[in-house]
């Protein structure tokens, strides 16, 4: 049987252990953020290279019970900045309410609490 001698190999071994935990970390994170999104691209770019349109929210909202329902719609590539406009139009002013409204509650917990805004 072979002997080990004392701090030998332990020290290198506990070393590339404490490395690894950032580095998968890291490499984890990088794959549960770009997977998903490389995931719906890919979906995209293979919905227009087999019909020639890309596939576009075409209405958000609420059916006779009071369920929300969102469709999606084949559109052709040159209707799609037409259709984002007025999406952004639609929920430009709703988003923007609300962050008057974040803002607003932020500076009031700013001023409670006696820090500077």
């Amino acid at each position: 049987m072979a002997k080990h001698k004392k701090g030998s190999c332990c020290t290198s071994g506990t070393l590339f252990d404490l490395i690894g935990i950032p580095c998968n970390l890291a490499a984890g994170l990088v794959v549960g953020l770009f997977l998903p999104v490389a995931a719906l691209a890919a979906v995209v770019a293979g919905i227009r290279l087999f019909t020639g349109k890309v596939p576009f929210l075409a209405r958000v909202g609420q059916d006779e019970s009071g369920e929300r329902e969102l469709s999606l719609r084949l559109v052709p590539p040159e209707q799609v900045r037409g259709l984002w406009a007025e999406h952004t139009r639609t929920f430009g002013e709703p988003l923007e309410k609300l962050g008057v409204q974040i803002r607003a509650m932020a500076g009031q917990a700013r001023s409670e609490s006696g820090q500077p805004s």
